[in-house]
């Protein structure tokens, strides 16, 4: 099985975990400057 196959089943059987921040729509500026700071070492995620 070719790695990248390897990759994907791995994320299939849920062995892989995203770490996040979340932020409401109206602190996207804030999660914005976070990002292009690099003051966030995960996914920033906007929500609604």
């Amino acid at each position: 099985m070719p790695a990248d196959y390897e990759a994907l089943d791995y994320v299939a059987q849920r062995r892989v975990k995203s770490i996040i921040e979340t932020y409401p729509l109206a602190e996207a500026a804030k999660a914005y400057e976070r990002v292009a700071e690099g003051e966030t070492r995960v996914r920033a995620v906007l929500t609604m």
